[in-house]
């Protein structure tokens, strides 16, 4: 009889903790408690005298001042960016990162491609994006997935080609970066992580 008892104790705690977990996992409580605990960790690592900025990692950003110059960006001629990687090249830039994706043709691009080709550190991203397309197999329209390019004439003069997705968590905050990407047959790495300690990077 009491062990009857204590079994049956047993599986009623065992019943509760299963429970309690099955609720913290719907509500996204160890998840939440997960992101806080390495939010205070990156945080207080942080606070280290030594986490100084690598001076060899330059970015390139457009700012307000540019815009106001000369205008909304989908507007500028490739031939800006051109000047940019031929200045960085001249300055003995190790790598060249654009996070710009050039996927349609525009004023400049024979600069640009010029310029990418002359510089030979060029690297050039691409984005993991949904699409609509027929399915004959479904025989409706259907949403794949699949990598948005530069245009041919920028991706063969470029050293590599590398995915730029960033996903970030529910609450807005970027933790975690996808090292490699597929759709169907085609895989894409981010951009290679061994040349990052001295990138210089153009990003908008």
């Amino acid at each position: 009889m009491l062990r009857k008892r204590r079994f049956l104790i047993g599986l009623a705690v065992a019943a509760l903790i299963g429970a309690l977990f099955s609720l913290a996992f719907s509500l996204d409580l160890l998840y939440t408690l997960q992101r806080q605990s390495n939010d205070f960790f990156f945080q207080a690592a942080n606070f280290s005298p030594k986490a100084e900025p690598n001076d060899k990692v330059i970015i390139i950003g457009i700012d307000n001042k540019s815009l106001t110059q000369l205008g909304h960006i989908s507007f500028w001629s490739r031939s800006h960016y051109a000047q940019v990687i031929d200045k960085l090249s001249e300055a003995k830039a190790r790598v060249i990162v654009f996070d710009i994706l050039f996927a349609e043709p525009a004023s400049g691009d024979v600069e640009l491609a010029n310029s990418i080709r002359n510089a030979g550190n060029v690297v050039l991203p691409v984005i993991f994006a949904p699409k609509m397309t027929d399915s004959p197999i479904l025989r409706q329209t259907a949403e794949m997935y699949d990598f948005i390019r530069p245009l041919d004439v920028f991706a063969r003069e470029a050293t590599t080609l590398g995915h730029a997705n960033i996903t970030p968590d529910k609450d807005g905050v970027v933790r975690r970066l996808a090292r490699l990407l597929a759709a169907a047959i085609a895989l894409s790495p981010r951009w290679h992580w061994r040349q990052l300690p001295s990138i210089s990077a153009v990003q908008q």
